[in-house]
């Protein structure tokens, strides 16, 4: 095998012991390097997911429909 492919590999075996409980961060990252991944991740324009935006999608099709409805009403009361 490539070093490459043995990296990969050992990598995929960190985060599979990560994410099933066998390691935990304190074991694997020292504290200076959890505290700078936490700031990073923080700092991070957060990305909306598919709910996030169906919501803001639904709250400015609300705030339009709101809009024609009350320059409708304005226009019926000028008359």
């Amino acid at each position: 095998m490539s070093s490459i492919k043995i990296s990969d590999l050992l990598k995929k075996d960190l985060v599979d012991r990560l994410m099933d409980g066998r390691l935990s961060v304190d074991q694997v990252f020292t504290e200076a390097q959890q505290t700078q991944m936490v700031a990073a991740y923080s700092n991070q324009k957060k990305q909306p997911n598919a709910f996030e935006k169906r919501v803001s999608k639904a709250e400015v099709e609300k705030k339009a429909q709101k809009a024609t409805i009350s320059q409708s009403q304005e226009k019926h009361r000028s008359r």
